[in-house]
């Protein structure tokens, strides 16, 4: 009998916790993989002041009062556990060579995997490939620890709420509302180095280099909140020409950027957001600059032109967007939830599906039979457990269906 998601979650949340290189979970069919890996993108991210901290930034304790120097004066490229990490790969013990990848890309602001378990858990009992659990930079365990340090935080929370206009500060999202007010460019930086990192990955891959891999593997993606931004923006761009025939699977995601509403306790606070959304306006409203510093960004990877300005604004780029939409819109199905009011339906619908709705793209728009946002889909709360499993077997089921 199938293991109900509370219970299901807790058991993997611990399997997880426990692994060292790898582990099997056999009345569950799978095998867990942590696997290391190097940033070559590490020269690409040198935002923020020219200051750097010592190698150890990560294991510091930092007892003084914080101030914007302990997360902005640093040069990102010296954040050791952002260069170097482990991520996650759940395989079927079935197939013992996968017959494809799936690559399951989180949500901003996250520093644990924990939700995602179940998730990549049933992708790969249900459609016997390889799901590789992915960090975006800064995100994950490539963040520093004390970024998550709820005391030191606090005290940087505070700080934030005190600089008005503001709303939504909070221990949880102070580290990187303060990075992102600071420098802007790191949103784009940090996920230009996990455009890099992905690209270096699947390079080795082709190679033959990664263990239980097969060279030949197709590639598909899972995409949740900014994580589906990042996967569309990949399918867009087809790096290498390797992403003909993947395909797409969008939750909560698939929005132009400023259709998003990031502003939440969890996510980032409204002083970051008009920061970061100020910089792209102001990028966006010199094209030609813009462009010039995309090629320059992207000119180690074998694309024509990178799609990602056209992510940004809805009414930037709005013909050179839908023409590639329209061009490959079967290999994507997106869910969107009628509560999630960080990526609503209405601006799902307005970009994957064109501003007149011509193109043909599956989004289904849902609602669940309990409480729920964007940030908890699937909550663990123990009168709706019944609810919630049904609700996240079908989201999964579907989601297997299409990526089988």
């Amino acid at each position: 009998m199938p293991m109900i998601y509370h219970s299901l979650y807790k058991k993997l949340q611990d399997a997880f916790e426990n692994v060292v290189t790898t582990t099997e979970l056999q009345d569950l069919s799978i095998r867990i993989r942590k696997r290391s890996f190097t940033s070559t993108g590490t020269a690409i991210i040198n935002s923020g002041s020219l200051n750097s901290f010592s190698d150890n930034y990560d294991k510091k304790a930092y007892n003084e009062e914080p101030d914007a120097q302990f997360l902005t004066g640093i040069n990102d490229s010296n954040i050791s556990s952002n260069n170097s990490f482990e991520y996650f790969t759940v395989e079927n013990i079935s197939n013992s060579q996968s017959s494809g990848i799936i690559f399951l890309f989180h949500g901003l602001n996250e520093k644990k995997w924990d939700k995602y378990f179940p998730w990549a858990y049933e992708l790969a009992r249900q459609t016997g490939k390889t799901v590789i659990l992915f960090p975006i930079a800064f995100h994950m365990n490539r963040a520093p620890y004390v970024w998550s340090d709820s005391r030191l935080m606090n005290k940087v929370a505070v700080q934030r709420a005190n600089k008005l206009p503001n709303a939504k500060t909070s221990f949880i999202n102070a580290a990187i509302s303060e990075r992102l007010e600071a420098s802007p460019q790191r949103f784009f930086l940090s996920g230009l180095q996990t455009y890099i990192d992905f690209c270096g990955l699947l390079k080795s891959i082709r190679c033959g280099l990664e263990k239980n891999i097969p060279p030949e593997a197709n590639i598909d993606f899972f995409g949740y909140s900014i994580g589906a931004f990042f996967s569309l923006l990949l399918l867009m761009d087809n790096p290498y020409k390797e992403l003909d025939n993947s395909r797409l699977v969008i939750f909560c995601g698939g929005a132009t950027f400023d259709n998003m509403m990031p502003v939440s306790r969890y996510i980032i606070d409204m002083r970051a957001s008009q920061f970061v959304e100020n910089y792209f306006e102001e990028q966006l409203n010199n094209k030609p600059l813009m462009e010039k510093k995309l090629e320059y960004y992207f000119s180690g990877v074998s694309i024509e032109k990178s799609y990602f300005p056209t992510l940004i604004n809805q009414k930037h780029y709005k013909d050179l967007r839908e023409k590639r939409l329209s061009r490959i819109h079967e290999r994507i199905s997106a869910i969107a939830l009628i509560k999630d009011e960080v990526v609503p339906p209405f601006g799902v619908l307005n970009n994957i599906k064109g501003g007149r709705k011509n193109i043909n793209t599956r989004v289904d728009v849902m609602d669940f039979e309990y409480p729920y946002d964007h940030v908890t889909p699937f909550p663990l709360i123990e009168k709706y457990n019944l609810q919630v499993d049904k609700s996240f077997k079908h989201i999964m089921g579907n989601s297997s269906a299409f990526l089988s």
